[in-house]
C-alpha cells in the first residue's frame, strides 16, 4: 500500500520533456490503442450550472452540441500516448516541499476531516455484471458544497500562477426543481455510494466530508487531496440553469500548469465512460481558471463532475434514484481503470 503523503505534490520541469520522449517512442514502435473510452461493457465483455449551482458560480452547457445531445470523443490513436503521459505526469510530481511550492500543508480543518473520515459509515451499492479491479489506486472524493455556505473570501489560485482575485470559500449550490432536495445532500449521497463501491473493488478512497454539517473551503478540500498520493481527485456536483431543458453531464478542469491539456483529455474519457454507463448526454470538458478548488490541485489529475441538472425535472429525479446513482458509480470506476497507477 502506498505511503500516506506528507508533503505537497509539485510538477517538475521534466514533465513535458518526458511526455515528448514517450510519444516519440510510441510513434517509432507503432503502438496504437483500441479505443479512448475503455468503459464498462467494452472492458469486460458484458452485453449490451446555474449561478447557485456549484463552484464555479455559473456552469452552462459546454457548446451547441449539448442541445443536440452529441457526445465528445478523443481520437483512438492518442490513447496509449495519453495513458503514458498520465504516468509521466504523476511520476515526475515531487514528493517533498521545495522552494517555491505554491500550496501549503493541510490546514487544521482539513487534517481534522482526514482523521474523521476513516471510520465513517457508507452505503454499499449493489452492482450487476463484471467490474474493474482497482487494487492499488488512491482516489479522493469531494462531495461539493455543505449545509451552510461560507461567503468569506479566499485566493482563487496559488501565488505565482497568474490568477488574481478571490472567491467565496464555499458557495450554496443549487436545489432540485422536482425533488426539492439541496445539491449538497445529493452530492454526499452519491459520494458515499461511490466510496463504498470503489472500496469494494480494492481502491483506497478518502472523502473530504462524510456529513453535511461541515465548514470546508475549496482550499481545505484541496489540502485533503494533497495529503495522499492521489491518482485522481473527483469533485462531485450537480448543475443548475435558468433553462429547464438543459441536461447532461459536464466535466470541468483547471487550465493551470504544464498538464492542462492532459486534464482535458482525461475529462473527456471520464465523460464518455459516464455517458456509456448512464445513457446521459456528455456535454464536453471545459477548462478554465475560475475553478478555484481545482486551481489549488493543478498538480493532481482531477475534475469537477457535474452529474446532471437539478433544474431539469427528469434529471433531478434521476440524480436521487439509487439505481441511477449506481450507474454513475460504475462509469467512474471504469474511468479509473483506464488510468495508470502512480
Amino acid at each position: 500500500m502506498k505511503k500516506h503523503k506528507q508533503d505537497i505534490h509539485r510538477i517538475t520541469a521534466n514533465t513535458r520533456r518526458m511526455i515528448k520522449i514517450i510519444a516519440l517512442g510510441l510513434l517509432l514502435t507503432g503502438i496504437t490503442a483500441a479505443g479512448i473510452c475503455i468503459c464498462h461493457d467494452a472492458m469486460y465483455g458484458q452485453a449490451g450550472s446555474g449561478s447557485a449551482s456549484s463552484e464555479p458560480a455559473a456552469l452552462q452547457p459546454a457548446s451547441a452540441e449539448s442541445a443536440a445531445g452529441e457526445g465528445v470523443t478523443v481520437a483512438d490513436a492518442e490513447f496509449q500516448d495519453l495513458t503514458d503521459a498520465v504516468s509521466s505526469f504523476k511520476e515526475t510530481t515531487a514528493r517533498t516541499s521545495a522552494a517555491g511550492t505554491t500550496a501549503g500543508l493541510p490546514s487544521d480543518t482539513a487534517q481534522a476531516v482526514i482523521s474523521e473520515t476513516a471510520s465513517a459509515g457508507t452505503r454499499v451499492p449493489v452492482m450487476n455484471g463484471d467490474a474493474p479491479d482497482l487494487t492499488g489506486y488512491i482516489v479522493v472524493i469531494d462531495p461539493g458544497h455543505q449545509l451552510y455556505s461560507n461567503n468569506e473570501q479566499e485566493a482563487m489560485a496559488p501565488a505565482g500562477m497568474g490568477v488574481e482575485g478571490t472567491k467565496e470559500k464555499c458557495s450554496s449550490g443549487t436545489s432540485g426543481v422536482s425533488t426539492k432536495r439541496p445539491e449538497y445532500e445529493v452530492n454526499l449521497e452519491v459520494g458515499l455510494m461511490l466510496c463504498s463501491y470503489l472500496e469494494s473493488l480494492g481502491c483506497e478512497v478518502h472523502m473530504t466530508r462524510t456529513t453535511d454539517d461541515v465548514d470546508l473551503s475549496n482550499i481545505d478540500r484541496a489540502d485533503i487531496a494533497h495529503s495522499y498520493a492521489t491518482d485522481y481527485y473527483i469533485r462531485l456536483h450537480c448543475d443548475g440553469s435558468d433553462n429547464a431543458s438543459a441536461r447532461g453531464i459536464g466535466v470541468f478542469v483547471t487550465s493551470l500548469g504544464d498538464n492542462a491539456s492532459l486534464q482535458t483529455e482525461l475529462g473527456d474519457i471520464l465523460g464518455n465512460c459516464l455517458a456509456e454507463s448512464t445513457g446521459a448526454v456528455f456535454r464536453g470538458t471545459n477548462a478554465g481558471t475560475t475553478y478555484s478548488g481545482l486551481n489549488w490541485t493543478y498538480d493532481i489529475p482531477g475534475c469537477i463532475l457535474e452529474m446532471g441538472f437539478m433544474t431539469n425535472p427528469e434529471e433531478d429525479e434521476l440524480l436521487s434514484d439509487p439505481a441511477y446513482q449506481q450507474q454513475i458509480c460504475a462509469g467512474i470506476a471504469d474511468f479509473l481503470a483506464t488510468l495508470p497507477q502512480s
